[in-house]
């Protein structure tokens, strides 16, 4: 099976893969050997996989996901391709003794109820020297804008289908392809993040940023189907990704290390507690939920 990252799309996930693969070097230049903790790694065909086979005998990785078939999968694939240095789990019980070198917390802080809570638990994982690699999306990037329109359109033709499937009923339903991606769930996205809000997050969850690069400037459902079609455009994109101000990518990568400095009790930013953006992110949720 193909890692689905052979080369570079509109989202970034070779980019992604580089990022993250720079910060396993540099960490590998003063260790033999180092601890990889993927905390919602889902398939593990984007991540925990490709780092696996870059350095089969100096990186141990342990993926962990709560969707159940997602680990599944990533153990099965594991198993039939004899891959040794992956421990996939779903409890983190299993790993409350553990140190990681390195945690990766990619694309998930957008799925969970209480992101500074969630990264406090997983910084316990680590030690002084530990990074944490933190990818997200920009919630009002492109990519938002692009999904909030798609589910919307979606949501409408599914509306008109039920209508005709009443009038006119099928008695015949074909079984639909199934493919597998990053991950198996269907977890809609509720939090969305200015960048000042997420690094904020970060500074009440005792992180301090040290390196930061944007991922791409568009992406979606819908745009990227123009721009997949032409490496051109993938280009543009990813270079825009890395010019731009933040505030105008689609999506962040961060390097953190726990901070010296305890956190403070700090102001929020002015936007992120604003009707405007209440109003925005329960339409975007009650969006995504309808699908």
């Amino acid at each position: 099976m193909k890692f689905f990252i052979e080369k570079e799309d509109s989202y970034g996930y070779l980019k992604r893969l580089r990022f993250v693969s720079d910060i396993v070097q540099y960490k590998l230049e003063n260790s033999k050997s180092i601890k990889i903790l993927d905390v919602g790694c889902g398939t593990g065909l984007y991540l925990s996989i490709p780092l696996a086979n870059m350095w089969k005998d100096k990186v141990y990785i342990f993926g962990f996901d709560i969707d159940i078939p997602s680990i599944n999968f990533l153990k099965d694939y594991i198993e039939r391709n004899s891959i040794s240095n992956i421990k996939p789990i779903s409890n983190i019980a299993e790993i409350k003794n553990e140190k990681f070198d390195i945690v990766i917390i990619s694309e998930v802080l957008e799925h969970v109820e209480s992101p500074i809570n969630f990264l406090r638990e997983f910084t316990h994982y680590g030690h002084e020297e530990t990074l944490y690699l933190i990818t997200i999306p920009n919630g009002y990037g492109i990519f938002e804008i692009d999904s909030l329109f798609y589910n919307i359109l979606r949501l409408q033709l599914r509306i008109l289908k039920n209508f005709k499937n009443k009038i006119f009923p099928k008695s015949n339903i074909k079984n639909q392809e199934v493919t597998t991606g990053a991950t198996c769930s269907e977890s809609p996205h509720i939090n969305f993040f200015t960048y000042c809000a997420i690094k904020n997050i970060f500074y009440k969850a005792n992180l301090e940023v040290i390196k930061y690069k944007g991922r791409t400037f568009a992406c979606g459902p819908i745009i990227s189907r123009l721009i997949n079609r032409f490496d051109i455009l993938i280009r543009i994109n990813s270079f825009l990704g890395e010019k731009l101000p933040p505030q105008f990518v689609s999506g962040w990568m961060f390097v953190l290390k726990k901070s010296s400095v305890e956190y403070k009790k700090s102001k929020d930013c002015i936007f992120y507690n604003s009707i405007c953006h209440k109003i925005y992110s329960r339409l975007k949720v009650y969006i995504n939920k309808q699908q």
